[in-house]
């Protein structure tokens, strides 16, 4: 039950929640703010980090741990965490 609930929680850190999550507050901020700006630089910098996130992936070049030590199988490589710079971006 442990793992189902955690990955609940990780596709809500994965690129479909952060950007659920922008879309759901872009209006608020476009209201609030009377401008596009903040919607463009959340745009952009979410952008920025993916690719950010990628470049660095393919730089660094690290595996994920092996099945006995993961509680989960995953392809790709494991660092830098995409989830993490997602969510500190957004």
């Amino acid at each position: 039950w442990l793992t189902a609930t955690l990955r609940v929680v990780t596709a809500a850190g994965g690129p479909v929640g952060m950007a659920a999550l922008t879309a759901l507050t872009c209006p608020a901020v476009v209201w609030r703010c009377r401008s596009w700006r903040p919607v463009v630089l959340a745009v952009v910098g979410g952008g920025g980090i993916a690719a950010a996130v990628l470049v660095a992936k393919a730089v660094v070049v690290r595996d994920r741990p092996a099945l006995p030590f993961a509680a989960i199988a995953e392809g790709g490589y494991s660092f830098p965490s995409g989830h993490a710079a997602g969510t500190a971006a957004v």
